[in-house]
């Protein structure tokens, strides 16, 4: 057998083998990593997206289906006089999200409004828009009823007071779990489970407290992610009563977001009967909007609008045309309230009496003074303390001068 100069004891047959071996195992190693990836990739992947979905603004239509199964028992409507909600309505919609803050507004379209009060229609003790804000330091809410729709009522709560809305955009483009008040942070997603990749999907999945499975499914698609499949499984046999299924992807800012994101929810237990069903279509994303500011969190109050600021029990009445009521606002409204007559307010102006001496406003930036304060921000209570201390300070140094005069005096 002829030998390869240089190589002593290796035949040339032997050298084409390895060769051949060779070739085909980093072949075969090229498209494991093409099709397969390892769990810190996967990790990764799915950091890099939720870190590009930090500013985002979505609008879409929500065609919400309620089953007549799901409603009570007739007795039960007929001896509380409710409103039996079942069919179809469809709303149009906005979400938006910011380094945490959320907001979420949706209101019915006109063929639903059109339906109100007809069987199987919305219900017209119900709300034709509704809006809900959450911050880091407080959340807003504004509603707007369907026999006062020029008197919208609003509300302004310290923040965690009010449980995110039961969403689906949310959630089905991964910016949390559903079932959790909490929004995904790079730590969370670290900490979830990654099953077995098989080709180009794999699952992370995480156990709620409450025995839940909660499971995302993804597709690999050339180094971008599909959050295809979102489900809740229940402890008991494995039963999914919560599902969302993502489809119609496009590319949007180097991601892929679905055009079409499908909701079920079935009754966890008994007949395992379908309780709510959500599509929601005409989805429309942009990412990095610089309108979307932090200001623009705050929500904009229209005119004629009532706003009851809970953290003070006072209610202000919205008469200047549409404003935001940031805490400097309400600081000079309840300024304005202070200086009338024994609180005189118009009874227009206030649904809610208003306390006599409200507590200060929980304002979290200092460079804005409390309900209550001094022009340079010093609280009055703080003031009144020094002035007390000073009075009494003042009042010793008399008495011991006197005291001293009266000694000299007497010698």
């Amino acid at each position: 057998m002829k030998r390869i100069p240089g190589k002593r004891g290796w035949p040339i047959t032997c050298q084409l083998a390895m060769l051949a071996s060779l070739f085909l195992s980093q072949n075969c190693h090229a498209g494991t990593t093409r099709k397969g990836v390892d769990r810190t990739q996967l990790i990764k992947a799915v950091v890099q997206r939720l870190a590009k979905l930090q500013n985002l603004v979505v609008h879409y239509q929500d065609e919400v289906y309620l089953p007549k199964i799901s409603l009570p028992p007739m007795r039960v409507v007929k001896q509380y006089h409710l409103q039996p909600r079942y069919g179809h309505r469809f709303y149009n919609c906005e979400f938006r999200f910011l380094h945490g803050r959320a907001f979420y507004e949706r209101s019915l379209m006109p063929a639903s409004l059109a339906a109100v009060g007809t069987p199987g229609g919305p219900s017209p003790i119900g709300d034709i828009k509704d809006v809900a804000s959450f911050m880091a330091s407080r959340t807003e809410t504004l509603t707007y009823g369907y026999h006062t729709p020029n008197r919208p009522v609003g509300a302004i709560m310290d923040s965690g007071e009010r449980r995110l809305p039961y969403s689906t955009i949310d959630i089905s483009l991964g910016l949390r779990l559903p079932g959790e008040e909490r929004w995904m942070s790079p730590s969370g997603v670290r900490r979830l489970v990654v099953g077995q990749p098989d080709g180009s999907d794999f699952t992370m999945w995480k156990q709620a407290k409450d025995g839940d499975i909660l499971r995302w499914n993804w597709h690999w698609d050339d180094g971008r992610l599909e959050l295809r499949q979102i489900e809740v499984i229940g402890p008991h046999k494995g039963v999914v009563y919560d599902r969302r299924l993502c489809s119609g992807f496009h590319a949007v800012g180097g991601l892929l977001l679905p055009g079409r994101v499908e909701q079920t929810d079935w009754e966890p237990v008994g007949k395992h009967a379908i309780m709510h069903h959500a599509v929601l279509t005409h989805i429309q994303y942009r990412i990095g909007a610089k309108s979307n500011t932090a200001k623009s969190y705050y929500i904009v109050f229209p005119k004629g609008a009532g706003v009851l600021d809970e953290r003070i029990n006072q209610q202000f009445n919205v008469e200047s045309g549409p404003r935001r009521l940031t805490d400097k606002a309400i600081f000079k409204l309840q300024k304005h309230y202070d200086r009338l007559p024994d609180q005189a307010i118009p009874p227009d102006a206030n649904a809610v009496k208003p306390l006599r001496n409200p507590p200060a406003l929980p304002i979290a930036s200092s460079a804005v003074p409390a309900a209550g304060a001094s022009g340079s921000g010093v609280p009055r209570w703080l003031l009144e303390v020094i002035a007390a201390l000073a009075t009494g300070g003042l009042a010793v140094v008399v008495w011991l001068v006197i005291r001293k005069l009266a000694r000299e005096r007497r010698i």
